[in-house]
């Protein structure tokens, strides 16, 4: 009777604390794309904005959470592609660049009696001011922008 008893005992014990012991799902790892984790909230989130917008059928739940899986795959492999191919040029070279654009468009227009030196240097102050100006602004005007004021 007491072997029963403490069995019972023990089995209502340890059915409480495996109850209060439980593992809690927190997040998973759904997929991988090269160093980058995708996780399962992140899909669940997207599909919980998706279906507050247009309620999906139950039927097509798994279907979209698929589409939004290959998505977040194809923007993670874009965005990868982006940042290894990324060229970066200092500042240097882009102003020798600049340097003998300019030369060779002053030659191309170089009216009677103007000094080409004088030009080149008056273009690359103005060259150099702006490039001063965006660096200390903290915002990259659009190429098109750029272009334009030093021809302006």
């Amino acid at each position: 009777m007491k072997k029963i008893t403490l069995f019972i005992i023990s089995a209502v014990l340890f059915s409480m604390t495996s109850d209060s012991i439980a593992w809690e799902k927190y997040d998973r790892v759904i997929a991988t794309v090269n160093y980058s984790a995708i996780i399962e909230s992140d899909i669940e989130l997207k599909f919980g904005f998706m279906q507050s917008a247009r309620p999906v059928a139950a039927a097509k739940i798994n279907y979209e959470k698929s589409r939004i899986l290959d998505q977040f795959i194809e923007d993670e492999l874009v965005s990868q592609t982006a940042e290894e191919s990324a060229i970066i040029v200092n500042d240097k070279k882009v102003l020798n660049r600049i340097e003998n654009l300019l030369k060779s468009y002053i030659s191309r227009n170089l009216k009677q009696g103007e000094d080409p030196d004088k030009i080149e240097a008056d273009y690359t102050q103005r060259i150099l001011a702006k490039v001063e100006a965006e660096r200390n602004s903290g915002k990259e005007p659009k190429i098109d922008e750029r272009l334009q004021g030093f021809f302006d």
